[in-house]
């Protein structure tokens, strides 16, 4: 495994992770930007949110 691969299982990873509790927060009706704000804080990066509120 070559450490190009290793970085790509890492972001699909952390994607999976994103996604997962981006879908939590919509169903606890959180707001997008609240759900935007929340995951550039704890990634301290910008946040990737579209997929899950319909532009992705």
């Amino acid at each position: 495994m070559t450490t190009r691969s290793v970085s790509k299982m890492a972001d699909i990873n952390v994607s999976f992770r994103q996604r997962a509790l981006i879908e939590f927060l919509v169903k606890e009706e959180q707001s997008a930007v609240d759900i935007h704000q929340r995951l550039q804080c704890a990634n301290e990066m910008p946040a990737w949110v579209p997929a899950v509120l319909g532009d992705g």
